[in-house]
């Protein structure tokens, strides 16, 4: 099932020791630079500079593990991707999930003969912005079962679609799993 998850204040070490880690080694190399090439004022200079480019890399790295990982559930699943956008017509653009940003690793298929999408997506901006991932299913909410109620998920409902979304993260693979695994259940035991 799902794990309870921490809220942004509280404090969490996994997501604080690397950042702990890259400025560490940042500070190592610009002071072997700094004595190597005997310039201090230069040093800081290359400290900032190491500094964004190992932020950078860290996050391409993220985004391409996620990448990874959601297509491999999608092949499994035998979904296929829709690509960066949703038509406009689309109940998405009359939910709380609406956002400027462009949507990301975007997968849509049948579930018993019902169409579901999942995606990730940024909202807000700036220092506010954060990714959050959704899954909908044309259909009502009690398809998703007793999984929509988790900790710090929410149900919301537009024009015969439902969508199940965490309050301000990704889901993981095994939570999308999870939820798809219910949706099927539930279809099943009521077809019978």
């Amino acid at each position: 099932m799902f794990e309870q998850q921490k809220s942004e204040l509280d404090f969490d070490a996994s997501r604080v020791l690397p950042y702990v880690g890259m400025g560490l080694l940042v500070l190592v190399l610009a002071i072997g630079i700094g004595i190597a090439t005997d310039t201090r004022g230069l040093s800081l200079f290359y400290i900032w500079i190491l500094w964004v480019a190992l932020i950078v890399v860290r996050w391409q790295v993220h985004g391409m593990r996620r990448r990874r990982e959601v297509r491999g559930f999608a092949d499994k699943i035998g979904f296929s991707s829709i690509g960066p956008a949703l038509p406009i017509e689309h109940p998405f653009y009359r939910t709380s999930l609406r956002s400027t940003s462009p949507l990301r690793n975007a997968y849509a298929g049948q579930v018993q003969r019902r169409e579901m999408l999942f995606f990730d997506l940024s909202v807000g901006s700036g220092k506010h912005r954060f990714d959050r991932s959704a899954i909908a299913l044309r259909g009502k909410p009690e398809e998703f079962g007793t999984l929509q109620f988790g900790p710090d998920l929410v149900t919301e409902e537009a024009d015969g679609w439902t969508w199940v979304y965490g309050r301000r993260r990704l889901l993981e693979i095994e939570e999308l799993n999870e939820l798809v695994l219910e949706i099927d259940g539930v279809m099943r035991r009521d077809e019978v």
